[in-house]
């Protein structure tokens, strides 16, 4: 009879603590859930942050290339050729116009 008990009381205590197991391992997997919901969000934001950057850069690289071409204009209009420092495009060295 003794023995019978021992048996009732192991498999109480298995099925108690397999439920408890199982409840952890739930909440385990919720608080990832919510992390990876947190993680998702941080990463939208630096995504927007980041195409921000992307345009401020795109803008102002269209100002350069404006100016640039203002320069030569007005350095066409005045029939004064490159900048003395060669920076330009056509300044004879091959392998810079080919670079740009």
């Amino acid at each position: 009879m003794a023995c019978f008990l021992d048996i009732v009381i192991l498999v109480y205590l298995f099925k108690s603590y397999s439920l408890q197991l199982n409840n952890l391992l739930y909440l385990n997997e919720t608080a990832m859930d919510i992390f990876m919901v947190e993680q998702v969000a941080q990463l939208k934001e630096q995504a927007a942050q980041l195409k921000e950057q992307a345009e401020q850069i795109s803008e102002q690289a269209n100002m350069i290339l404006e100016l640039r071409q203002l320069l030569r204009s007005l350095m066409k209009d005045k029939g004064t050729g490159p900048p003395p420092d060669g920076d330009s495009d056509t300044d004879g060295d091959p392998a810079r116009t080919a670079a740009v």
